[in-house]
Formats: C-alpha cells, structure tokens, sequence
C-alpha cells in the first residue's frame, strides 16, 4: 500500500489597520492650517470678525496694498471704542470711528500702504456675539482703495470659527476611528 501525502500552502493576507489617532489628529490639524492660510490669501479686502471678543481685523487682497478702507453700519455694531491706527494711516483728523462707521486713509493720499503687513487688527471695535449672516446684512458697505488705483472696491466679511468647532471636529474624528476599528471585532 502506498501513501499519499498531500500539502497545501495556504497565504495568509494580512489585513488592514486603520489609520492610527495620530494620523487622524495631524491631518485634520494640516487641514485646520490650510484653511487658516486660505482665509488670509484672498482676491479682495476681507473684514475678519471674532465673535468672541468684538476683535475686527482688516485683510489685504493678494499681491495689494490698501490705501484706505471704509466699513458702515446700518445698525451701529460698532461701539466706539479707540480703534488701532495703521502705521500709514493720516491720523486722527480724517480717520472715521463712530458706531456706524469705521474708515482710515493713507498719508500719501492714494499712494502710500495703509500698513505694510497683509493683516492689520483694529482691536474690539465690534459687539460681540453677532452672527455671521447678520454681518453680512448689516454692514452696508465694505470699500477698501488699493495703490496705483482710482477704483473703489467692495469686500467681504467672515467670521472666526466658534472655539468649539475643532473640538468637535476631533470628536467626529474620533468617533469614526473607533468604528473602523470596532468594524472588524465580532459584537
């Protein structure tokens, strides 16, 4: 009687881990950094708004130098507080602060920079606690003048994101890190 021995080989694939929490946290961190970086890099003048503390920073547009900037309140947001001047600013005499308008011009009248940086902060010139929908109803006008031109353009506002909404993004995060990885466990 003969014998047969047969083997098999069998491959055994490993499976496939679930990126680790630390890979979750440092891409939605590098989104978190792109986003920041695409609000400053903007076409037109922006009006940077902080809900929190009333705190209004003005953002150049791209490759542009303000000479002046001009922001109107239909309601009076504005609480009258001492803004910040711009280091190319006139001065006191010609620059607006009241509760329904904010305005500065350069001392070069059309040809000198507002301020050298892409960003100036104006300081807590704002109420607190708007909504961004409400800015954008309320502030009637957003000129800014740029050097080397006559025109008069218009800018945009936005909002800082709330201090909550990182959190909980990394929650959601999270959360669907520990369902990948629950995925593959028998209940």
């Amino acid at each position: 009687m003969v014998s047969t021995v047969t083997t098999t080989w069998t491959r055994r694939i490993p499976r496939r881990r679930p990126p680790s929490l630390v890979a979750i946290a440092f891409a939605c961190f590098a989104m978190t950094c792109l986003s920041a970086a695409a609000q400053t890099q903007t076409t037109v003048m922006q009006v940077i708004y902080d809900p929190a503390t009333g705190d209004v920073t003005i953002v150049s547009p791209l490759d542009e130098s303000l000479t002046s900037f001009n922001l109107v309140s239909a309601s009076g947001v504005f609480t009258g507080a001492t803004m910040n001047v711009a280091p190319g600013a006139i001065g006191n005499f010609l620059n607006v602060d009241s509760n329904d308008n904010v305005a500065q011009f350069d001392t070069g009248f059309g040809t000198t920079a507002l301020f050298p940086t892409p960003s100036f902060d104006l300081g807590n010139i704002a109420s607190p606690a708007l909504s961004l929908g409400f800015l954008q109803s309320d502030l009637t006008t957003i000129d800014y003048t740029i050097i080397g031109s006559e025109t008069v353009f218009a800018g945009t506002v936005a909002v800082v994101p709330e201090p909550t909404t990182p959190l909980l993004a990394a929650a959601a995060s999270l959360a669907f890190v520990l369902a990948l990885r629950s995925r593959g466990r028998p209940v």
